[in-house]
């Protein structure tokens, strides 16, 4: 196995709004297919305030410092991506079967993550999920807290060919991920045709961390109604 090493720190992005990716860049909160209220084929400042969350990324670095991030766009031709720092997900991989993959992850966020990746071959001390069996005291690979890091070892074989998620998997799945800890590992296989573009793809709702429900009615009496405005 040809050896790999791959730094991953997990870091927020305060007020993400995935409507306006762009406001940084002074190009954000278009509508071009101009939805009711969008005329002018621009999401209103209102709309996109609803939308805004303080996300989490896992952000893809050169060095073992973690000083030198990697600015490479995940689709070269998309004139449009946001800059590295503000977009979601925050890291690709790609990889070949025959690597051994060494994903170090430290977690700059304020709470315990983890990373957990479909579709490779680990053992139990690189799943970051099953918290029993690894070694090195408390520590564990299903919690990596504040300030620490853990290293996933993962061996990529001919069944790992293709596209595969990983995410965020420390105690319930859905906090982390849902606020944008995710990413893909593409495995290509060496025999087939370069492709002229890539483009991945990823279908995600982002949630942030409301604690009370935006949508609670109360009680309802009988006779008694209850109306929200969803803006989708």
């Amino acid at each position: 196995m040809a050896r790999r090493d791959i730094y991953l720190k997990i870091e927020r992005i305060a007020g993400y709004c995935p409507v306006a990716p762009g406001d940084e860049m002074g190009g954000g909160r278009r509508d071009c297919l101009r939805n009711d209220g969008h005329d002018d084929a621009h999401i209103p400042d209102a709309e996109a305030a609803l939308r805004r969350l303080d996300a989490l990324v896992y952000r893809e670095y050169l060095d073992a410092g973690y000083s030198t991030p990697n600015m490479v766009p995940l689709i070269a031709v998309d004139i449009n991506e946001p800059m590295f720092d503000y977009r979601i997900p925050g890291a690709l991989i790609y990889a070949e079967p025959g690597d051994r993959l060494y994903v170090h992850v430290l977690n700059a966020d304020d709470s315990p993550h983890s990373f957990h990746v479909h579709g490779v071959h680990y053992g139990i001390d690189s799943d970051g999920v099953w918290p029993l069996g690894v070694k090195g005291g408390r520590q564990r690979s299903d919690e990596i807290c504040p300030g620490d890091s853990w290293t996933y070892v993962l061996d990529v074989t001919e069944d790992s060919i293709g596209a595969w998620p990983f995410h965020d998997h420390c105690r319930m799945v859905t906090p982390g991920t849902n606020r944008g800890l995710f990413g893909g590992l593409v495995v290509r296989d060496p025999e087939w045709e370069e492709a002229d573009i890539e483009a991945p793809i990823f279908l995600h709702r982002l949630v942030g961390s409301r604690i009370a429900s935006a949508f609670d009615s109360g009680t309802l009496n009988p006779g008694d109604t209850f109306s929200i405005t969803h803006v989708p």
